[in-house]
């Protein structure tokens, strides 16, 4: 096989030379093999090492039988200095798939954590994705906070004796389970073990479980916890609108299930201060099925949020708005709606910063006529090295957004795009 091989800027190389050599701490989480037309891998495993230096090398388990093996095996690299360079190597069925390499500048000093492609050169051959997280052991959070993604996926096992699920709603919407407070219980055991990209937290937002995505129908089962539950949740996202002086209403209708509910939903919106702020803020404005869950920087029940919510004209008044996350990171801050994706998925790209120092956005093109949309395009749609590009900008506080360029919507493509600050163009030629 061949390898692939992932370096950043050598500003960031130059930024981590004071810290001398340190030890890293890898986790090798999971695999995708694509492209596989012939039976099953008889096993399936990844190693490591320090480049040049054999003793550091390591190894996962074998996984049989699948095509996205599982493995959360955890290492220390240790005297990792800025020259070396980390190798991964993934192997099945005994065979070399193909590796990728990581030089110091990708990890130091800030971490990596994402997918990584790895390819065997050959055109229709077998193309996997390997993803990992790596951060030297003086940070604090691991994996980096950019690691979590828009949705994720846990299972919980059935509740035993007077054991609980330790969690309390809020389903004003009648189509999320908003999570409001953590008990102990089931959750917090998960959580206990689970790795941070894993963890139920408060303001998650369940939206399925065990395939059905009805609140009403699928509490009682989450409540009962008789068997295996496999949720599945999405991140919450907030942001503040911020009414400078009250001249006029807020312009909104809004519904509470009681005065203790913890948060107010917004069921219209009209004429008003809201709707001159949407109109002045399109990349966060407020949507119907927002929760208002803060005023003025407190939060509380719903009948303390209207109390606070009533001041005098000319007065400024701050709202927190809550809202599950988008299905694709890609899908703001800047509205891309209005053009066609060509993507299957966005998978591994980071949450977006809110709000980032900057929106930026890289532009790939779209070859209908060849497979996946390019020779140089992953099974996703996207080229191989888009997403830890994007990644590697949304680590440094700045969004990223992934977009194709279909000529049939030329004018409306450059409308979207004068909405960015940045735009990095990702064209191979004659394309």
């Amino acid at each position: 096989g061949v390898s692939s091989r992932i370096e950043f800027n050598e500003e960031k190389l130059r930024a981590a030379i004071d810290c001398g050599p340190t030890r890293l701490k890898i986790i090798i989480i999971s695999a995708r093999i694509l492209d596989v037309r012939q039976g099953k891998p008889a096993d399936v495993y990844c190693m490591c090492e320090v480049k040049g230096k054999p003793l550091t090398q390591f190894e996962t388990r074998s996984v049989t039988g699948t095509f996205e093996p599982e493995w959360d095996y955890e290492a220390t690299a240790v005297d990792f200095g800025t020259a070396d360079c980390l190798n991964f190597v993934l192997r099945v069925g005994g065979r070399h798939l193909g590796q990728v390499e990581m030089s110091a500048a990708a990890v130091l000093p800030d971490g990596f954590s994402g997918e990584l492609r790895i390819d065997n050169g050959k055109r229709g051959g077998l193309k996997a994705y390997l993803t990992v997280g790596i951060a030297p052991y003086d940070r604090i959070q691991f994996p980096p906070p950019a690691a979590l993604t828009a949705e994720y996926g846990v299972t919980l096992p059935p509740m035993r004796g007077t054991e609980s699920l330790g969690v309390e709603f809020d389903l004003m919407d009648r189509t999320f389970a908003r999570i409001t407070k953590l008990t102990d219980g089931c959750i917090k055991g998960h959580n206990a073990t689970a790795r941070a990209d894993h963890q139920i937290k408060v303001n998650d937002f369940i939206y399925a479980v065990n395939g059905t995505r009805n609140a009403a129908q699928f509490i009682p089962q989450l409540l009962e916890g008789a068997t295996d539950l496999v949720l599945l949740i999405k991140r919450p996202k907030t942001f503040f609108v911020s009414v400078p002086r009250l001249t006029s209403g807020l312009g909104i209708e809004l519904y509470f299930d009681s005065d203790q509910s913890p948060g107010i939903l917004i069921t219209s919106i009209g004429e008003g201060h809201v709707n001159e702020w949407n109109c002045k803020h399109p990349d966060l404005s407020v949507q119907l099925m927002d929760r208002i869950i803060g005023v003025d920087g407190i939060q509380g029940t719903a009948a303390q949020l209207v109390k606070r919510m009533q001041k005098p004209p000319n007065q400024k008044l701050d709202l927190l708005i809550l809202r599950p996350a988008s299905d694709s990171p890609s899908a703001g801050p800047v509205d891309i709606s209005m053009l066609t994706t060509m993507s299957t998925n966005d998978l591994g790209l980071h949450l977006q910063p809110d709000p980032p120092l900057a929106r930026t956005a890289i532009i790939q093109v779209f070859v209908r006529s060849q497979e996946f949309g390019g020779c140089d395009k992953g099974a996703n749609g996207h080229r191989y090295d888009t997403i830890p590009i994007a990644n590697g900008l949304i680590a440094r506080g700045l969004s990223c957004q992934l977009i194709h360029y279909v000529h049939e919507q030329h004018d409306v493509f450059f409308e979207v795009c004068s909405s960015f600050d940045a735009v990095i163009v990702r064209c191979s030629p004659g394309q």
